[in-house]
């Protein structure tokens, strides 16, 4: 099975070199180990468990409004400075958005859930 095939992490039946079946939002899916992320393909990036992990399905899609992120991970549109769809409800400590991202509480400019934003962007 290849990089991102569905899979069940009780039961893996991934096979080499994507032989790491990960628990994901959206079901378990075949990856591999890895030191860096330069170890990963397919936008994918290595995580703190060293495993290349997917990025949520729907991030950085292009939008102009929520309701082209529904049905995704990446739920908000930013429609203000990248519009692009963003994850939100994310916890702030520990951080648990994609690598590379960081969980950032924006509610004193009236967001109603914290959104993973690039690592660097968050101006709280």
């Amino acid at each position: 099975m290849g990089l991102g095939a569905a899979c069940d992490p009780a039961a893996s039946t991934c096979a080499a070199p994507f032989d790491q079946c990960v628990a994901g939002a959206g079901g378990g899916y075949c990856s591999s180990s890895c030191t860096t992320s330069d170890d990963c393909s397919g936008g994918y990036a290595c995580n703190a468990e060293s495993v290349c992990e997917r990025p949520p399905v729907g991030l950085n899609t292009p939008c102009t409004s929520d309701a082209d992120c529904a049905g995704t991970e990446a739920t908000f549109c930013d429609s203000f400075m990248s519009h692009a769809c963003l994850v939100q409800g994310c916890s702030v400590s520990p951080n648990n958005c994609f690598t590379g991202y960081d969980c950032c509480d924006l509610s004193a400019f009236g967001l109603p859930a914290p959104l993973c934003v690039p690592a660097g962007a968050c101006m709280q």
